[in-house]
């Protein structure tokens, strides 16, 4: 969704509604001056008295979900909190990627430090993408076509969609409630899934695994857990050399996590775009859209606790709210939190496991591998597509070296290397102003395809 689109609306939402004088707190200037500053401050819950002690040129936004509250607030900038804030978020982080943020709640907002949490995720996402940006997508472009030619012996996902309707899916994280569940009771019973960490946890109790981290630090995770041949969930930004090592079948969801370049390789290597899996914040969102793609109701989550000795994280908390609105956006499935423990997930019902995995048992492992397809790519295929992008890339260099120009432009528009992937690139490197940067882009693209 544009979050563009939703201005008029609270526009208007503004002008109509009766002002509200927001709760007096008196400790708002002393309150303000105690918070950790940055470039940008981020305030959850709107405070008169912490707008009049904000210094001239301090950027600050405050976030307030009363939208009478906004009708009667002074002039500054100042965003209506909705169900679904993540557009919004998202809005905010690419507003503001060149600049520091602080996030802090109001007192009186201590509810929203949930949302707060979410927002200082999804800051440090898009700045880990935008210095991904900057160092020409190096760590993509190498696991990606070293991936790519793993592809004919991978297996594809799509084999798998729809074809364990109404199966109950145990997705497990890596809390350390994980422990307190005998997995081995149930796995007649439910489609046992792990991901990252929890693999090693898991083991050979799981029907399948998944993985998607592009750092170094997957492949020794997994190494370690040496349970390579259950069948693993990937997509082709995953660290190479976990493809390398393991054992069992490699299953290939498509997509790349915010990189065109991989729709692309799947339309010229698979014929037809891959069903798009969402991954969220990490590993187990990306399960959890796998486990409805397989048509699982219902799915439950156990060693989520989202907390460590009492104490939480943002990441595991935007995680959590993550899957709370995927759930809500498919209420068809019940979605159920079966951790022992924890901070809960959201609005999900809490239930023990035992209580809400229905008694009926089926031939789970047998079904799996039933439905293994190859994915039908040769080395030939490969080859064939690589050298085109790789021609394109060539054309794209000389180009980017020109003087910009209309004309430049247009040929640029015209080549698959440019609309694929340097496109993405060219806008980061554009708003900074260093579109030179583009030509090393080239390069670092060129080098992995060696």
């Amino acid at each position: 969704m544009d979050f563009m689109s939703l201005i008029p609306t609270v526009a208007f939402l503004a002008a109509y509604a009766t002002p509200k004088t927001a709760p007096p707190f008196p400790q708002g200037g002393s309150w303000y001056a105690s918070l950790p500053k940055n470039e940008v401050m981020a305030i959850f819950g709107y405070s008169s008295e912490v707008l009049a002690a904000i210094p001239p040129g301090q950027k600050v936004l405050f976030f307030e979900e009363d939208i009478d509250v906004i009708a009667g607030a002074e002039e500054c900038n100042i965003h209506l909190l909705q169900e679904d804030p993540e557009p919004l978020f998202y809005h905010i982080a690419n507003t503001y990627l060149l600049q520091g943020i602080s996030v802090a709640c109001l007192p009186r907002c201590s509810h929203l430090k949930k949302r707060a949490f979410e927002l200082e995720h999804i800051f440090e996402m898009n700045q880990h993408l935008y210095e991904e940006h900057l160092d020409g997508a190096s760590l993509f472009c190498s696991n990606f076509f070293s991936n790519l030619h793993h592809l004919p012996s991978a297996y594809l996902a799509s084999a798998f969609y729809k074809k364990f309707q109404n199966v109950p899916a145990v997705i497990c994280g890596a809390g350390p409630s994980l422990h307190k569940h005998d997995l081995s009771l149930l796995r007649q019973r439910g489609l046992i899934l792990a991901g990252g960490t929890a693999i090693e946890q898991v083991g050979e109790l799981a029907h399948a695994g998944a993985a998607l981290d592009p750092n170094y630090t997957q492949t020794e995770m997994l190494r370690k857990s040496r349970h390579f041949s259950l069948p693993l969930f990937y997509r082709g930004r995953l660290h190479s050399q976990v493809l390398k090592m393991w054992q069992g079948p490699a299953l290939y969801t498509g997509g790349a996590g915010g990189y065109p370049m991989a729709d692309y390789f799947d339309q010229e290597l698979l014929g037809v775009p891959q069903p798009i899996v969402e991954e969220g914040f990490n590993v187990i969102c990306y399960l959890t859209s796998i486990a409805v793609h397989l048509g699982c109701n219902p799915i439950l989550f156990v060693g989520m606790d989202l907390s460590y000795e009492g104490k939480t994280q943002w990441k595991w908390l935007s995680e959590g709210q993550w899957i709370d609105r995927f759930a809500k956006r498919h209420p068809q499935i019940s979605f159920i939190n079966c951790t022992q423990g924890g901070m809960g997930i959201g609005t999900l019902l809490n239930r023990p496991l035992l209580e809400v995995l229905p008694e009926k048992a089926y031939d789970l492992q047998g079904r799996f591998f039933s439905h293994l397809r190859p994915s039908g790519v040769t080395p030939e295929d490969i080859k064939k597509a690589v050298e085109a992008f790789r021609a394109s890339l060539r054309r794209c260099y000389v180009l980017v070296q020109k003087q910009k120009n209309a004309l430049t432009e247009v040929e640029l528009d015209m080549e698959i290397a440019y609309r694929y992937h340097l496109n993405l690139l060219a806008h980061t490197y554009e708003r900074i102003g260093q579109s030179e940067k583009l030509k090393r882009a080239v390069e670092v693209c060129l080098k992995s395809m060696l």
